[in-house]
C-alpha cells in the first residue's frame, strides 16, 4: 500500500502555501550547494592558473637555452644530413633497379629446392595380415612446408596411383596407407579395398605435378628398401 508522509502531500497541494520557515530552510540549502560549487571552481581555477604560471616559465628557459645556442651552425648540420639522406636514396633506388631484373628472371625459373627436400623414408610393402588389412602396407614420407595438392605417389607398373589430396602441405612425416580411412595431415589413405604393394622387388615412386621423379625406392629383403632416386 503506498504511504505519503504529509512534507510531499503539501507540497503537491495546489491550496497548500509554504510558511517561512519553510521558505527559509529551502533557501538555505540552495545556498549550500552554491558555495559548494563555487568553492570547487575556484579551486580548479586555481590549479589551472598554476600550470599556466609553470608551462610560462618552461618557455622562458626554452627561449633563453635558444637564443644562446649556435642556430646557424644547427641549420647547416641539418641541411647536409638532408642532402646525405637524398644521396643515399638514390643509391638506393639505382640499386634496386640493377638487381630487379635478376631478380625477375630467378623468380621464374622452376623451384626445385624444396621439392628436393621431400623424400621417401620408409616402407612396409609386407605388413601383418595384409591380405585382411590393407592398412597393414603403407610408405612414409618425409618434407617440410612443401604444397604436394596432385602430386602422386605410384606403385612400379603404374597401376596404382595415389593422388595427393588438394591443399595438402607436408609438415614432417606423413604415411600414406594403401586401405581405407580418414585423412590427416600425418596420415593419408588410399582406400583400396586388398594389397597394392608386391611384397620384393615393387617400386615407390613419387612425382610432382609436373611428372619429375622426385622420390625413387625398392623394397629389398635386407634392408627394407633402397633408395633409386
Amino acid at each position: 500500500m503506498l504511504s505519503l508522509n504529509n512534507s510531499y502531500i503539501r507540497i503537491i497541494n495546489p491550496d497548500y502555501h509554504l510558511n517561512g520557515h519553510e521558505v527559509e530552510k529551502m533557501a538555505f540549502g540552495t545556498q549550500k550547494k552554491f558555495d559548494k560549487l563555487n568553492m570547487l571552481l575556484t579551486n580548479s581555477f586555481g590549479n589551472l592558473r598554476n600550470d599556466i604560471l609553470r608551462l610560462n616559465q618552461r618557455i622562458d628557459q626554452i627561449e633563453a637555452i635558444l637564443a644562446n645556442s649556435n642556430l646557424g651552425a644547427m641549420k647547416e648540420f641539418i641541411a647536409f644530413q638532408e642532402k646525405e639522406l637524398e644521396t643515399m636514396k638514390q643509391m638506393i633506388a639505382e640499386a634496386y633497379a640493377h638487381n630487379a631484373q635478376p631478380a625477375a628472371e630467378a623468380a621464374q625459373e622452376p623451384q626445385q629446392t624444396a621439392q628436393a627436400g621431400v623424400r621417401i623414408i620408409g616402407v612396409q610393402f609386407e605388413g601383418p595380415s595384409d591380405r585382411e588389412n590393407p592398412n597393414g602396407e603403407w610408405v612414409e614420407i618425409e618434407g617440410y612446408g612443401v604444397n604436394m595438392s596432385g602430386w602422386m605417389l605410384c606403385d612400379g607398373d603404374n597401376k596404382h596411383v595415389f593422388t595427393f589430396p588438394d591443399g595438402f602441405i607436408i609438415h614432417g612425416k606423413v604415411k600414406v596407407f594403401s586401405g581405407k580411412g580418414r585423412n590427416t595431415s600425418s596420415r593419408l589413405f588410399w582406400k583400396n579395398p586388398t594389397p597394392i604393394w608386391n611384397n620384393e622387388e615393387d617400386i615407390a615412386t613419387l612425382f610432382d605435378t609436373q611428372g619429375n621423379v622426385i622420390s625413387q625406392v625398392r623394397s629389398a629383403k635386407v634392408h627394407n628398401f633402397e633408395i633409386l632416386a
